[in-house]
């Protein structure tokens, strides 16, 4: 979950045994950023590890038998940010990657608030052919981060309804 605009940081047993972890803004400040996950009870078992960073950012590790998957939730600033804070994000989340094993699976869901286009000369091992063919600054962010730690951007990678992009 992106933009959840919860204070704080936790972790809270909601009916049926799912469990929210999230992390906000300080109890002092104004309500705005967060980010959170959702795990149902089978996830709860699953889960190993898990860390909150800040108010964009939080991990959580999972071994399923013999697969280990590491989660990274975000929630990027907004395009129209100073390039500092673009900048420092982008970096804590380079090193929040830095920490995913040789044997873990990895996947950043949530917000990254940047259009990343679609396949094109040196992106081919980042970007599919489907998808909103704009390209923002921030969506460079994104593609340099994705090229450099070796990640796709899964949504370029099959065909979209147009209403869905």
């Amino acid at each position: 979950m992106s933009e959840t605009k919860r204070k704080g940081s936790g972790t809270e047993e909601l009916p049926g045994g799912t469990l929210a972890i999230w992390s906000g803004v300080p109890e002092s400040e104004n309500a705005c950023q967060g980010v959170g996950v959702l795990l149902s009870s089978r996830l709860v078992d699953l889960m190993t590890e898990y860390k909150v960073v800040n108010s964009r950012l939080l991990w959580v590790r999972f071994k399923m038998g013999l697969t280990k998957l590491f989660l990274l939730a975000v929630y990027a600033p907004v395009a129209s940010s100073s390039r500092a804070e673009l900048e420092e994000f982008w970096e804590n989340v380079r090193e929040v990657l830095d920490l995913v094993k040789g044997n873990e699976r990895t996947v950043v869901c949530g917000d990254l608030n940047g259009w990343v286009g679609i396949a094109r000369p040196g992106y081919e091992s980042v970007l599919g052919k489907f998808g909103d063919k704009r390209v923002n600054d921030a969506g460079k962010l994104i593609l340099a981060v994705c090229k450099e730690k070796g990640l796709l951007v899964t949504n370029t990678m099959f065909n979209h309804r147009k209403i869905d992009m």
